[in-house]
């Protein structure tokens, strides 16, 4: 069972339908990564749809088929592996039904028992009850049946990732080998000064002791001591080089982390939550450890195992024989359990995961909790989360302990046989006392390094699971790959749309834009208008390249946008979205975003076109007041006025305002917006609001209803058209216009 049935488990949360895909393309002979499955398919926060799962498995080489059935049918009629729709939120792939023919039902039916590929738990049987608690919905559930095609079968299978992982671990290592090459040479001098000292104890108690040789003994002492203060310099030196490159290596981990993050499409990041990025980073932090701590100490402790060794043989070829099956065995337990602890490791992350998720949530919506007396509610959720958390850590200690109390007995019993063997030798007249002193010497050495080794393989496993999440996002392609790195210039002109199609979540979903064809005019006003959910701020996402088209075109003066680089597009656009970030940071850091030090004649005329110069003078450091993050501390109004200050400041070609002036008082409104008329001189303006005042001025206003253009025109012809926009406008108004 355990080599026909692969296991993959999820990286995050919302990757388990594609965690499930994978499982069963390697059911039938084909391993794809997670990382090449997501490039197929659109995920949101929510994760994938059956309907989009459906999708991903053709585009994979699967015929397949989404239906719900009932338990009876599942069992009858349904190819196996599939996918099952698992708690309304996850998905599992079905492997295997058995009947188990001790249990009848109450009615003396057969009872069955289900075995489950589960992305978050791993490959585990469940008896009926509850499968049909996780699967059934009003007595059927929800099943996707694969079956491979013959283009599946053809198919190449993706490289191995071992070396991407290597890649990434290796620009790690070697960006620091200078040092590591001197704390290699400070360890194989060390581990000969360690080399030294049974021996010498073996020399003071045979020729010193023995011959009662005062010179000897002093002789002796004295290099013990000489020995000691040189091993106890290298030890000096190698502690400061490990702080240096624990320091260096902190910040290369996690400086290439967030310049990934920094270079990662923004659709990316409406599949992640918070807590999968706090995860990343404690990984990180493991892989930190593992390579400034555990690697760079079991190297040493391996170079003085093979040193002691050596002593061994040379002291008395049984002991070291002994010694080295006990190792062996030692080694052997230690191993026994690293599959659970793998286990183990993955549903801790999951744990921990919505853990941090339940904590963040909690926090962010403390003011809505408290209003709404949902104090218990939340809390309750959180105890639910953090039961499963205690639960797994028990399992967790539980293993530990097996895995510690065995590997310590057997290093008890290694440490008996071989004293004792020694002591007889002794007996017997085949050593010398000194020689027993000096295998116990060795003996108390070898157990500490043993003890470094066995924790190096505890650890290479934690870190290789970490290392595996985090090449996951270090193989995402950059947002614009394709594209070459220099280009010539930001093109200026007309931008036209040209049957433009969009959907959120792939071809099974609903169109959010349709066939939409508009030219918007450069240096000009464009108000874009529509109820809430005709897709005007999906355009606009569009127009800024979060996202690609589904289908069709948007031309800046003939230029593909897909051809131009998004960081240099959005360098000449001052956007000003719904749900803007506030910085935890200064007003004037805040609004200077784009630059180290600002042009202080900028800022100041930003805030005098965003209406910010009497509440700037009312802060008591003026612009260098610091806010909260999200705009914590400030009101609705006072955030967008520095929002649009922030977009004013670039003095962008292009302008884009989604929804800029809702949370502001008539009277700043119309402040800002005489300010701004100005300021939109030459300028393409793009502006999306509900509001009459911010758009009947607008030298285009365009229409969208349910993601299709219906009208185009000024305030006045469409008003005369008395179509859609005359009655959002009288509706606003509440009279006839």
């Amino acid at each position: 069972m355990k080599r026909k049935y692969k296991i993959f488990r999820a990286y995050d949360s919302v990757d388990c339908g594609l965690a499930c895909v994978k499982m069963i393309s390697a059911y039938y002979g084909k391993k794809f990564s997670l990382s090449f499955l997501n490039e197929q398919v659109i995920l949101t926060k929510d994760g994938i749809s059956l309907l989009n799962l459906k999708h991903l498995s053709e585009k994979t080489g699967f015929n397949s088929l989404a239906v719900k059935v009932t338990e009876k049918a599942l069992y009858n009629s349904c190819p196996l592996p599939c996918i099952l729709h698992w708690n309304h939120d996850h998905f599992v792939v079905l492997y295997e039904i058995q009947e188990e023919q001790r249990k009848k039902q109450s009615d003396g039916s057969k009872t069955y028992k289900y075995l489950i590929g589960d992305p978050a738990l791993g490959l585990t049987y469940i008896n009926q009850e509850d499968f049909a608690r996780c699967w059934k919905t009003e007595e059927k559930g929800f099943v996707l049946l694969l079956e491979p095609t013959e283009a599946f079968l053809n198919r190449e299978e993706e490289k191995p990732l071992s070396q991407t992982y290597y890649s990434l671990l290796k620009n790690y290592i070697f960006s620091f080998k200078k040092y590591i090459l001197q704390i290699l040479l400070g360890i194989f001098a060390s581990s000969f000064i360690a080399l030294s000292f049974p021996v010498l104890t073996q020399l003071m108690v045979d020729e010193g002791v023995a011959s009662k040789n005062r010179s000897i003994i002093f002789l002796i002492i004295l290099s013990q001591a000489l020995f000691f203060a040189g091993n106890f310099c290298f030890e000096i030196i190698r502690d400061w080089l490990l702080l240096h490159i624990n320091s260096r290596i902190n910040f290369h981990i996690i400086s290439d982390f967030i310049r990934k993050l920094f270079s990662l499409p923004v659709s990316f990041f409406d599949s992640k939550k918070m807590g999968d990025f706090s995860q990343r980073l404690d990984d990180y932090g493991r892989i930190e450890r593992f390579l400034t701590g555990t690697l760079l100490n079991s190297t040493f402790s391996f170079i003085n195992l093979l040193v002691f060794s050596i002593l061994f043989f040379y002291y008395d070829m049984l002991i070291f024989f002994c010694y080295f099956i006990l190792c062996v065995v030692g080694i052997a337990w230690v191993m026994f359990f690293q599959k659970k602890r793998r286990h183990i490791d993955h549903i801790n992350f999951n744990n921990r995961r919505a853990n941090l998720e339940t904590i963040y949530d909690i926090i962010l919506g403390m003011r809505e909790i408290r209003l709404n007396y949902g104090e218990s509610k939340k809390l309750n959720e959180w105890a639910k989360i953090q039961k499963d958390y205690f639960e797994i850590c028990n399992r967790s200690l539980a293993l530990e302990q097996k895995q510690h109390a065995g590997y310590r007995l057997i290093n008890r019993i290694q440490t008996i046989i071989i004293t004792s063997i020694a002591i007889y030798a002794v007996i017997n007249g085949q050593i010398t006392v000194g020689s027993l002193l000096g295998i116990s010497y060795v003996l108390g050495q070898t157990n500490g390094s043993m003890d470094q080794i066995i924790e190096l393989i505890k650890t290479s496993q934690d870190a290789s699971l970490s290392l595996e999440r985090l090449t996951e996002i270090h193989q995402k392609p950059d947002e614009d790959a394709h594209l070459p790195r220099e280009q010539s210039g930001i093109p200026r002109g007309v931008i036209s749309i040209k049957n433009l199609f969009y959907q959120y979540e792939g071809p099974e979903s609903p169109y959010i834009l349709k066939d939409i064809t508009i030219d918007i005019p450069e240096g000009k006003t464009t108000a874009i208008v529509g109820t809430s959910g005709s897709g005007k701020t999906t355009l606009l996402k569009l127009l800024l390249k979060f996202y690609p088209p589904t289908s069709g075109n948007i031309f800046i003066d003939d230029h593909n946008l897909q051809d131009i680089r998004s960081p240099e597009w959005r360098a000449n656009c001052g956007v000003v979205m719904q749900d803007g970030y506030i910085f935890n940071s200064t007003v004037a850091d805040n609004i200077h975003l784009s630059e180290q030090q600002p042009d202080y004649s900028r800022l100041k005329y930003s805030l005098k076109v965003a209406n910010l110069e009497s509440f700037i003078e009312g802060l008591p450091s003026k612009e260098l007041t610091r806010i909260g993050a999200d705009g914590n501390g400030i009101s609705g109004g006072q955030k967008q006025r520095i929002l649009i200050a922030r977009a004013v400041y670039k003095n962008p070609a292009y302008l884009f305002f989604d929804e800029a002036t809702s949370n502001l008082d008539a009277t700043n409104e119309n402040s800002i917006m005489n300010n701004l008329s100005g300021f939109f001189n030459e300028k393409t303006v793009i502006i999306i609001a509900h509001r009459l005042s911010t758009v009947k001025n607008a030298d285009q206003i365009i229409v969208l209803d349910q993601g299709e253009v219906k009208e185009i025109g000024n305030h006045n012809s469409l008003i005369a058209q008395q179509g859609i926009y005359y009655h959002l406008v009288r509706n606003q108004l509440e009279l006839a216009v």
